[in-house]
């Protein structure tokens, strides 16, 4: 009886440790499983994460190209404003000058003295000058804006360039009693866009004729610095004052005063200078004291 009742206690020891070995086994699988699933959960969160990355990144981009854009609408807005600002207001000043003393002129010429009628002349002729600069500046200034003017850069002679346009410019200095001096060596050349040189030339010298009083000078001349042309274009003119300097070269707050004749001008043609040369990767300040001249100084590259 001992016997049999010991060889029942192992019979159902070993099946309790059957039992249990099958529990731990039954565990262990379900917490295989478990962590299947959590491995399986993470990655799609994983996923899920990197979606939202992306999509975020994404969000962010369209964000930072409409605001880009918004930028730019305003811009252009701002531009086309300014054209037709200056189509109405300062084009129309000259040509308002033109049919007023040519209309004069024609109905009452018998009655006014040689004297008279140069006087007359004279107006004409200075509303011209600034009527045709003006259109000039508007023509490239539109072109510049639209991204329709190219850039050509070329060796050219500095001084030859210089030459041109003081040519252009001599019957409005002449007018003036204004003397032109150029002092620019021969051996100067420079890689420069040639249309867009003549006219940051055209505007700084005639700027420069503009602010001059009769009897007065208008240098241009150059220094090589480092890779550099240095011209500069000088005035005993009129200078400008510490408080418009600083609104130079600005589009929204343009610097624009009557000349010593007083011509007219729109502000167009230093934004044009200012665009331009830094197009050849320069740069362009001023120096100036009031009631004493102005010296316009810009940087082009030299031809290596």
């Amino acid at each position: 009886m001992v016997i049999i009742s010991a060889t029942k206690s192992l019979i159902l020891s070993a099946k309790g440790e059957k039992i249990g070995l099958l529990v731990i086994l039954r565990n262990i699988t379900e917490m295989k499983k478990n962590e299947q699933a959590i491995i399986d959960q993470a990655r799609i969160v994983k996923e899920k994460n990197s979606l939202l990355e992306q999509r975020q990144t994404l969000i962010e981009k369209q964000s930072e190209e409409l605001t880009q854009s918004n930028s730019e609408l305003k811009r252009l807005n701002a531009t086309k404003d300014r054209f037709f600002s200056i189509i109405a207001h300062d084009l129309r000043n000259p040509f308002n000058a033109l049919v007023g003393i040519s209309e004069l002129l024609v109905q009452q010429f018998r009655q006014f003295s040689n004297e008279e009628i140069q006087n007359y002349l004279n107006i004409i002729y200075t509303s011209s000058q600034s009527g045709h600069e003006l259109l000039e500046n508007l023509l490239q200034w539109s072109r510049a804006q639209t991204g329709h003017i190219n850039y050509e850069p070329i060796p050219l002679s500095l001084k030859a360039v210089v030459f041109e346009i003081v040519a252009l410019l001599e019957g409005e200095a002449l007018h003036k009693k204004i003397h032109l001096q150029v002092e620019i060596r021969e051996d100067v050349t420079i890689n420069a866009d040639e249309n867009m040189l003549q006219t940051v030339l055209r505007n700084l010298v005639s700027n420069a004729i503009k602010f001059t009083n009769s009897g007065g000078k208008v240098t241009i001349d150059a220094d090589v610095a480092d890779d550099f042309a240095v011209v500069s274009v000088t005035d005993n003119g009129v200078g400008i004052s510490k408080d418009d300097l600083q609104n130079l070269f600005k589009e929204e707050q343009t610097y624009t005063t009557p000349g010593t004749q007083d011509e007219t001008g729109s502000g167009l043609g230093l934004l044009l200078c200012k665009e331009f040369i830094e197009h050849h990767g320069g740069n362009i300040r001023v120096e100036s004291e009031k009631g004493k001249g102005s010296s316009f100084i810009f940087t082009l590259p030299l031809m290596k």
